[in-house]
């Protein structure tokens, strides 16, 4: 298990999913991937662009909107991908 692993398992009751970020590394992205395994948590992208700039990494997912996006996430039910 990883040192981030012993530092987040408090707040993993509170946690959906781990976010790769298309702002980050892809070292630092990798890392969070294996924490997710690590931790049994879904990985999304995300990013830090607020709207300013398209971001670098997307979500495809077969959902059909946000709410079911949510629940497969959740459930693990998708083929969701990250793209980047």
């Amino acid at each position: 298990m990883s040192s981030c692993f012993t530092r987040i398992q408090k707040f993993l009751p509170f946690l959906h999913a781990l976010e790769v970020n298309g702002m980050r590394s892809r070292r630092e992205n990798r890392e969070v991937v294996v924490l997710a395994e690590e931790v049994n948590l879904p990985v999304v992208a995300g990013g830090d662009r607020h709207g300013f700039e398209p971001n670098a990494v997307l979500n495809l997912s077969c959902a059909g909107s946000f709410e079911e996006f949510i629940w497969e996430c959740h459930n693990f039910q998708s083929p969701c991908s990250c793209v980047s």
